[in-house]
């Protein structure tokens, strides 16, 4: 019994890895940790699931099942890291105050008087 195994072609897995850049991308304008945690595992998933897909050869399959589950459970992992850091970047900006003009602390302190 013989094993062989064709890579897919270099510009799917190019392809894939942009894809996979974008959707990481837009995760960090989802501050909300679970639903990046989702997005990033199905999206990771069907990535390397259409990657895999043009593998050939008797272990091409394999790959196909076996690549796809990795990936979406590194992908909902880097997504929740992704959406907690843009919750905490948004949190930290909502924190700061904004500074006051000196023209509307003279209108204050008109309209006290």
């Amino acid at each position: 019994m013989s094993f062989n195994y064709t890579p897919p072609p270099a510009e799917v897995i190019r392809n894939g890895e942009t894809a996979s850049y974008a959707l990481y991308a837009f995760l960090a304008f989802v501050p909300n940790v679970k639903l990046g945690a989702l997005i990033g595992g199905i999206g990771s998933g069907i990535i390397a699931w259409k990657v895999a897909s043009y593998a050939g050869g008797d272990l091409g399959g394999l790959s196909q099942l076996t690549n796809p589950p990795i990936h979406a459970v590194m992908g909902a992992l880097i997504g929740a890291f992704i959406s907690f850091v843009s919750k905490s970047v948004l949190k930290f900006f909502r924190r700061i105050p904004e500074p006051q003009s000196v023209d509307d602390e003279d209108e204050m302190t008109e309209t006290k008087l």
